[in-house]
């Protein structure tokens, strides 16, 4: 994406949506070049049931009854796949991305109320099929909402519902909870009904309602084009 974008999205392009295609880019394959491999991984990640990748992988996904476009829906989206990959170059260009534990990144934040945190934790709970490495014990989870708990920033967290959220992500702490109908597709194509829960904390329910961040730029703050700058509260961090 970084060194051969457009050659990987006329790659892309040249590739027909055919199952073929999705069994081909399975088999291992010693000596190819990094564009091939990319192109393979995004067949397998666009043509099957859920991108499943690992031993339980998913059939070719397609519809019979879908069209978008005057393509069959599956078609559709891959063709529009080059587009989207544009997209994500540009995107890139303008983003930091750092690898650290969510405990370090929130702490730098947490005094910074002009921040919208958005937190998407591994879900807590008994996991399997690759997630045993996920940080889902309940000692982290409970860390990282004690700390939401103290934060001066906007926060929005993403997950499903279970008793340790409930207890600590309550009304009495300052936040607001929303359910959302979803479902997701295994890798078999059999359709799960879930719940999805949203918490969104004081900070950022003010923002919305108000329609302003939560903070008040001083003479020189905003003469240096600060848009972020940090309060000093009172943190036991």
């Amino acid at each position: 994406m970084r060194d051969r974008d457009k050659a990987l999205c006329e790659a892309i392009e040249l590739t027909p949506y055919a199952e073929q295609e999705l069994i081909e880019a399975r088999k291992e394959s010693e000596g190819i070049s990094d564009l091939e491999r990319a192109r393979r991984f995004l067949v397998q990640a666009m043509m099957a049931i859920n991108g499943v990748f690992g031993k339980e992988k998913g059939g070719f996904s397609y519809t019979d009854s879908y069209t978008r476009n005057g393509h069959d829906a599956r078609v559709n989206r891959w063709n529009n796949l080059p587009k989207r990959l544009k997209a994500v170059v540009d995107r890139l260009k303008s983003v930091r991305i750092e690898n650290k534990d969510a405990l370090t990144i929130l702490k730098r934040f947490i005094n910074r109320p002009a921040t919208l945190v958005y937190l998407d934790p591994p879900y807590l709970g008994d996991r399997a099929n690759g997630y045993t490495w996920d940080a889902n014990d309940e000692e982290y989870h409970t860390k990282l909402l004690n700390l939401a708990n103290q934060a001066n920033c906007m926060i929005f967290i993403s997950g499903y519902h279970n008793d340790l959220y409930d207890l600590l992500l309550s009304e009495n702490n300052g936040w607001s909870r929303r359910e959302i109908k979803a479902s997701t597709k295994g890798s078999k194509g059999i359709v799960q009904e879930r719940i999805e829960v949203v918490w969104v904390n004081k900070h950022y329910t003010t923002a919305l309602a108000t329609q302003a961040l939560p903070i008040e730029l001083t003479e020189k703050e905003a003469y240096q084009d600060k848009v972020n700058p940090e309060r000093q509260f009172t943190l036991d961090l």
